[in-house]
């Protein structure tokens, strides 16, 4: 009886010392788009070192994607429309239309699916992330939730802009990544924070320095753009990207 004791004890001790996943990351994680829970086919969702890490697949394609993967360049393509994601196993560095965003951790291959932390890439094709700790959800919509407080109603990234944006049919907007653009035929600088766009449309006279810039409340909706200006509230305009 009392080796049994003793072997209970000594595996008790090696368990308690041996590191792996805490009890609080084997919880399960939901997922849902627009109010409709994902299910996933095989990998489910994971918390590893505090991160949650969501399959890409099962996510974009409820998004209507199309998710190719690449095994010799180990990427997984996603695609709609105009937008083009590009995700590569081991990198920090994703692509949205040609633009580089950084990720907190790399995408990493789990269970045979590509993983990472989905804020920064739903951001940057317009869509809004908000994470429920209560019950360990991940909400995904292309409005905010409305538990989301105010100041963090829009993608934090101005980058998700960078693009020609359309309107009426006629070319009205080329943001670069730069910061440089076009407002139909006429050079302009841009740059958008906490969901503001400020635009300056005399480039030529600030210097790049601009003191009085057109200042616009935006919203991303996958590839609708909606401005409200500060000045006017009244005045918003609706745009597609080109």
């Amino acid at each position: 009886m009392r080796r049994i004791l003793g072997i209970v004890l000594a595996l008790a001790l090696i368990l308690a010392f041996t590191p792996g996943v805490s009890a609080a990351e084997n919880r399960a994680v939901s997922v849902l788009v627009e109010g409709q829970r994902v299910v996933f086919a095989d990998q489910n969702p994971l918390i590893i070192e505090g991160r949650t890490l969501v399959p890409v697949r099962g996510v974009f394609e409820n998004l209507n994607f199309i998710v190719n993967w690449n095994a010799v360049t180990r990427q997984a393509i996603l695609t709609r429309g105009n937008d083009v994601v590009v995700i590569t196993i081991g990198s920090d560095v994703f692509t949205t239309n040609g633009v580089r965003h950084t990720l907190d951790v790399p995408a990493q291959s789990i269970g045979g699916r590509t993983m990472l932390p989905l804020r920064l890439v739903l951001e940057s094709v317009g869509y809004f992330l908000e994470w429920d700790a209560g019950t360990s959800t991940v909400l995904i919509s292309s409005h905010p939730h409305p538990t989301m407080p105010h100041n963090g109603a829009h993608p934090p990234i101005g980058h998700t802009l960078v693009g020609t944006w359309m309107w009426m049919e006629s070319l009205f907007y080329i943001f670069n990544a730069d910061g440089s653009g076009t407002m139909v035929t006429s050079p302009i600088l841009w740059s958008a924070s906490n969901g503001v766009l400020s635009i300056c449309t005399t480039p030529n006279l600030c210097g790049g320095t601009c003191r009085s810039p057109s200042l616009w409340d935006y919203t991303l909706a996958g590839n609708r753009l909606t401005l409200v200006s500060l000045q006017m509230p009244d005045l918003y305009f609706v745009y597609t990207r080109g």
